[in-house]
C-alpha cells in the first residue's frame, strides 16, 4: 500500500468525544449522555447513535435515538405494526395526542430500565489503519454511515461517512 493511503486513525473521532455508556446504565443516562453533545445555540444533537460498552471498555452493542424512543414508550410505537386495513388510516397520526398522557407515564416507569435491553449489535468494525476507501465500500454495502473504531478488544473512536465525505473530497481535485 502506498504510504499517502487515507487511513481511518487520520479521522477518526476519538471515543472521549463521542457518546458511549456502559451497558447497566439506564436509559436515563443515556439520554443525558445524548444531551451532552449538542451543539449550537439551540444545543441541536450531534450525534443519533450511541456505542455501549462493557465494564472493561469493549464494545458490546449501540443504542440510537429511534431505539431509546421505543424503550421509553412501546405503545406509542405498537401502531407501526398496525396495517392500513386494521385499523390505521392516514388519519392516525392526528389521534397520536390520546396517548400523550400514556406516553408520559410510561416513559417514567421505563427510565430506570438498562440500555443493555434495547441496544441492537454491531455487525462491523474497523481499526484505525483500514484505508478509507475499503471503509467507505463497507458502508455503503452495509448501508450503515457509522462504524466504531477497535484497536484489540477497546473501543478507541467512531468513523462516520460524514467524516469519510469530508477528507476524500478535501483531497479531490475539485
Amino acid at each position: 500500500m502506498a504510504s499517502d493511503t487515507l487511513l481511518v486513525k487520520d479521522v477518526l473521532i476519538p471515543i472521549e468525544r463521542y457518546p458511549h455508556l456502559n451497558e447497566n446504565k439506564s436509559l436515563y443516562d443515556a439520554v443525558q449522555e445524548f444531551r451532552e453533545f449538542t451543539v449550537g445555540e439551540k444545543n441541536r444533537l450531534r450525534y443519533a447513535e450511541m456505542l455501549v460498552v462493557n465494564d472493561k471498555n469493549q464494545l458490546v452493542g449501540k443504542i440510537d435515538l429511534n431505539g431509546v424512543l421505543h424503550a421509553l414508550a412501546p405503545s406509542l410505537f405498537a401502531s407501526e405494526k398496525v396495517g392500513k386495513y386494521e385499523g390505521m388510516g392516514s388519519d392516525f397520526p392526528n389521534l397520536v395526542i390520546l396517548l400523550e398522557e400514556s406516553f408520559l407515564k410510561t416513559c417514567a416507569e421505563q427510565r430506570s430500565v438498562p440500555v443493555k435491553d434495547f441496544m441492537s449489535e454491531i455487525k462491523t468494525t474497523v481499526t484505525g489503519d483500514t484505508p478509507m476507501l475499503k471503509t467507505l465500500m463497507l458502508m455503503m454495502n452495509e448501508k450503515n454511515h457509522t462504524f466504531p473504531v477497535v484497536e484489540g478488544n477497546k473501543v478507541i473512536g467512531v468513523i462516520r461517512l460524514e467524516e469519510i465525505f469530508l477528507d476524500l473530497c478535501g483531497h479531490c481535485k475539485l
